[in-house]
């Protein structure tokens, strides 16, 4: 970047540059060392006013570019692979995946009460496209003929001119709430197994070339490539998946799905209790004993009412253009779902071409957007060997390359069009998947971690003396909804060493061992009261067992509001009826006076929401 000598003065007479960042500022705890004279300091993230001479603002932003420059560059190379992907060959399908945000059941008749207790609905949309399966050998050959001159952009407009391709669109919906990889794969089967049963565009022996998000739950984690292998060689298909940049994720399925989630809210909100309205969405959350399936409900209403696949407000030349065939409605239960073993670690594999002290933008799973599992790869090694590279590339060189036998099909060559920039950093690397049954937690380097485990720590860094907290927790007593109440009895701090916390247990049920640098806080544990919904009153202070230092990775939410409980009045004695022993009025009594405190709904449904997000 070009630079002028005034923009690198820092002195005195330099021109001074004011602007606004976020930055971590140090600030005491009140805790001392264990020399007892040493005090203990936090850091919280503020956003701070900056006056600082031209030179060092320019070195800060050039910083800045150059991330803005790798994101950039990585964004038009990606867009550029989605136009050369779309001239596929016979045989083969592009496939996007992605999932809506969760839809709740609404009425129009409801109690108050109802209003926080929704029922989410999961969806996953899939936008599945390939050739017409009426179109004959003459006419396929046809069209291989043209497609083979045009330039790669040209190709799927090519076949968008020859009317040769259809799209057949899947909702996979469900009550069940978990969006992870075995719910991913599973919608992927049945639709794939639909699909070359019916003739219709999937083939045996061909290549799914799909397209998804980064989200590491669901298509980028060891777990998800694991199952991506086994699906493969089991339908004997290649699935070719590209990770979209990340903020740019936004594609043909969310519209899809936002046409599908508009609809439904609005038949909800017709639906009433009448048995007269025809068509009657079912209202009633129970149905002869039976709690109601949403998603089998709302599938089944939208299978006989929602088959218009060019609406009326579609204008003509949209209407002309638009190949889809029809709407796909298909629901799935929690037994439906297979377990996904644990997986090691890919990180090793994938960083050994990335210098030693590289950024961890440039390791692991972060670093590669490109997953490749071939059938015929697995048949040859005899494992579950996944290809994978830096950036998804379909010139006319890799498409030759991975036309060759197996045997060469993923050996570096140099006839990649990017190969000027990129040498042999984006050649492929071979990936043994290895189930970690042995490991008490899989531990993946990838995008979601990194931003929960970013995300909680900054909300923790917030935290001060007396705060309310949720945490994530199971007990059928106190966290019946899977997070208990905590208070914070000072800030947070991160720990020195390598320590383990007896008061906590992993999912193997020994006590939770933390690395040093992880962010805790001492809190105090809320018992819920009995018959008081959302009432909770603190241990005792020298109870020890009520007390436990809480890793921010097990913090929901933080500085969660909590109203001081009054006690109900006492009832009047009636002189001719026998008063009750102990009513729900005396339990809130007695807990008004160990200081008890309540939970208000909105917060209850946030916590829960952020419960959902997790998905454990």
């Amino acid at each position: 970047m070009p630079t002028v000598p005034k923009e690198e003065e820092t002195g005195n007479a330099a021109l001074m540059v004011s602007y606004y960042k976020y930055d971590k500022v140090k600030q005491e705890t009140g805790r001392m060392a264990e020399d007892g004279s040493t005090p203990i300091y936090t850091e919280h993230l503020k956003l701070c006013k900056l006056t600082v001479p031209i030179g060092t603002f320019m070195a800060y932003y050039r910083e800045k570019l150059q991330y803005f420059v790798y994101h950039f560059s990585y964004m038009r190379m990606t867009s550029k692979c989605r136009k050369d992907r779309s001239g596929f060959p016979p045989g083969d399908i592009t496939l996007i995946m992605d999932y809506s945000e969760k839809l709740n059941k609404m009425r129009s008749q409801q109690v108050q009460s109802q209003h926080w207790d929704t029922t989410a609905m999961t969806i996953e949309v899939a936008v599945a496209e390939g050739y017409k399966p009426e179109l004959d050998v003459a006419r396929l050959a046809e069209i291989k003929q043209k497609l083979s001159a045009a330039e790669p952009a040209e190709r799927g407009r090519g076949l968008d001119e020859l009317a040769a391709l259809q799209k057949k669109i899947y909702y996979h919906c469900s009550s069940y709430k978990p969006q992870v990889a075995a719910v991913t794969t599973h919608n992927m089967e049945v639709m794939l197994k639909e699909l070359q049963a019916s003739g219709e565009l999937a083939k045996q022996g061909g290549t799914v070339w799909l397209k998804t998000d980064g989200c590491a739950k669901q298509y980028k984690c060891g777990k998800a490539f694991y199952l991506l292998c086994k699906l493969a060689a089991k339908l004997n298909v290649t699935i070719d998946q590209m990770l979209e940049v990340t903020g740019h994720g936004k594609d043909e399925a969310d519209g899809h799905g936002g046409v599908f989630k508009n609809w439904l809210l609005g038949e909800m909100r017709r639906a009433d209790f009448s048995v007269n309205v025809a068509p009657c969405l079912e209202a009633a959350d129970m149905v002869d004993g039976q709690m109601a399936d949403v998603a089998e409900v709302l599938c089944a209403h939208a299978r006989a009412g929602l088959t218009d696949l060019k609406p009326a407000a579609m204008n003509s030349k949209r209407r002309a253009a638009s190949n889809l065939k029809d709407r796909n409605y298909r629901t799935y239960k929690e037994g439906d779902i297979g377990d996904a073993p644990a997986i090691k670690p890919l990180t090793d594999d994938l960083s050994k071409d990335a210098p030693a002290k590289a950024d961890y933008r440039t390791k692991a799973t972060l670093a590669h957007n490109n997953y490749r599992a071939d059938p015929e790869l697995i048949k040859l090694k005899k494992k579950m060997v996944i290809a994978v590279r830096r950036l998804a590339c379909a010139c006319e060189g890799c498409r030759k390359a991975l036309q060759r036998p197996i045997a060469t099909r993923y050996m570096p060559h140099d006839t990649c069009a990017s190969f000027d920039y990129f040498g042999r950093l984006n050649d492929w690397k071979l990936v043994e998947l290895v189930p970690s049954d042995g490991l008490a937690a899989e531990i993946i380097a990838d995008d979601e971690d990194l931003q929960v485990q970013d995300r909680t720590d900054e909300m923790l860094r917030l935290v001060s003396a007396g705060d309310y907290l949720a945490m994530v927790g199971e007990d059928d007593a106190h966290a019946r909804d899977g997070y208990y109440m905590v208070q914070a009895t000072g800030a947070p701090y991160e720990l020195e060493a390598d320590t383990v916390l007896p008061e906590l247990r992993d999912s193997s049920g020994q006590p939770l061992a933390m690395p040093q640098g992880t962010w805790v806080v001492d809190v105090i544990y809320l018992n819920k009261v009995p018959s008081a919904t959302r009432w909770y009153t603190p241990f005792e202070a020298g109870d020890a067992e009520g007390r436990a230092r809480v890793p921010s990775h097990m913090v929901l939410l933080a500085g969660v509001a909590m109203e001081v409980a009054v006690a109900p009045a006492a009832p009047q004695a009636h002189p001719k009826k026998k008063a009750k022993s102990y009513t729900a009025a005396d339990a809130k009594r007695e807990a008004v006076a160990r200081g008890a405190t309540i939970l208000s709904a909105e917060a209850h449904a946030a916590i829960m929401d952020e419960l959902d997000r997790r998905d454990p």
